[in-house]
């Protein structure tokens, strides 16, 4: 991987992060990025919700683990989030959510201390560890199958014991739609773009390039598709539509309920003074923030949405 991630604490001085950032380049021949200190950083901390809301869509019975995949394979990802799952090995996010409190007590089944029963939550992934031991690449099983002798046990093939674990928890009732592959975009990528304009908003990260060098580097992003998710936002998707749908889909998953879809204050910023991201960043960062209407307005401005 190209990407180091800088994380400048509170007392880090300006020379060490220096040093530092002519180590990565020089030396380390990588791409260093300096970011703010939070849970995840800005790489991982915008993953979290891209890998919760795929687990999500599957749990409902609105794709497969296949279908998600492939929508995101089909968009330009180099992996679809299940597949990123195996290779950096489901225990691992296992392990982090019990960490925080989030998983089912295993002898009680009752919702980890750490969760709120108004939070949407689902325990997919947990139960593909717990119960199945998936977890990833490295033990020939995950969401996918993995056989040495195909691609060096490194291809995934569709699994059929996840397919029936997945058919065994969904209850499809008449109205359990299929999403579309656009619709599965919208589910996971948005929050994800939306948890970046949060990394800003808070200082994490200082600069939309910054994020999208980072999504570029880590995370497989398709350099065709705007240069990065901030610049996707801001010249394929447009922010009016982007802030609409995110109100939408706060307003469907509302109880209960889920923080990746309350939409970044800095997003409701730059729509309502009719600003792209970058303009904001390039000449309105400070002309506008006195200047604000109401964040929920989701007005058009000059912010053309390009379906």
């Amino acid at each position: 991987m190209k990407l180091v991630e800088i994380v400048k604490g509170s007392h880090s001085s300006e020379g060490t992060i220096e040093t530092i950032r002519i180590i990565t380049d020089l030396l380390l021949k990588k791409v260093g990025v300096v970011v703010g200190n939070c849970d995840g950083f800005v790489g991982n901390r915008m993953v979290f919700p891209y890998s919760e809301e795929a687990a999500f869509v599957v749990d409902e019975g609105s794709a497969s683990v296949v279908d998600v995949d492939n929508a995101l394979l089909e968009f330009g990802m180099a992996v679809g989030p299940f597949m990123m799952g195996d290779i950096a090995g489901n225990d691992i996010g296992y392990l982090v959510r019990k960490g925080k409190g989030l998983v089912n007590d295993i002898n009680t089944g009752q919702p980890g201390l750490g969760r709120s029963d108004k939070e949407r939550y689902t325990n997919l992934p947990d139960d593909l560890v717990t119960k199945f031991g998936r977890v990833g690449q490295k033990v020939g099983k995950g969401w996918y199958d993995y056989n040495i002798k195909i691609g060096k046990g490194r291809k995934p093939i569709p699994s059929k014991e996840v397919e029936n674990f997945v058919r065994k928890r969904v209850v499809v009732s008449g109205e359990t739609r299929q999403l579309t592959s656009r619709e599965i975009l919208e589910r996971v990528l948005f929050p994800l773009v939306n948890t970046g304009f949060k990394c800003l908003e808070e200082g994490i990260a200082r600069d939309p390039t910054d994020v999208d060098i980072i999504y570029l580097h880590g995370y497989g992003w398709p350099i065709w598709r705007g240069g990065g998710p901030m610049r996707w936002a801001d010249e394929e998707i447009g922010l009016p539509r982007l802030l609409r749908k995110l109100q939408e889909l706060q307003e469907t998953f509302a109880n209960p309920a889920s923080e990746h879809f309350v939409p970044s204050k800095l997003l409701c910023k730059c729509v309502d003074a009719g600003l792209t991201l970058r303009e904001y960043y390039d000449i309105g960062h400070h002309l506008h923030d006195d200047k604000v209407g109401d964040s929920g307005s989701g007005g058009e401005g000059n912010n053309r949405s390009r379906l």
